[in-house]
C-alpha cells in the first residue's frame, strides 16, 4: 500500500481504506464473471470495484492440464 493509501493494479491505482498501514501487504483479484476487483488484506475481503473489461472475455489460452509444473523432476 502506497503512502496514498492506493495499490497499483493493471495500470491503475486504487484506493484502500485507511486502516490498512502505509506499506501494507494486500492482494487483488479481478474477477472476470462479474467483472469485480476484490482487494484483501490478511485474507479479509476489504474493498471491492466494479472493473471494466473492455474486449470479449474468450476461454483460456492455455487448456487446464493434470500435470503440475514439477511433473517432468
Amino acid at each position: 500500500v502506497t503512502d496514498r493509501n492506493t495499490i497499483k493494479v493493471a495500470l491503475t491505482h486504487w484506493p484502500v481504506p485507511d486502516s490498512v498501514p502505509i506499506g501494507g501487504l494486500v492482494t487483488a483479484t479481478i474477477t472476470t464473471g462479474d467483472r469485480q476487483l476484490e482487494i484483501r488484506h490478511q485474507g479479509e475481503p476489504i474493498t471491492r470495484f466494479d472493473y471494466t473489461i473492455k474486449h470479449a472475455i474468450k476461454e483460456p489460452y492455455y487448456q487446464p492440464t493434470h500435470r503440475s509444473l514439477l511433473h517432468h523432476v
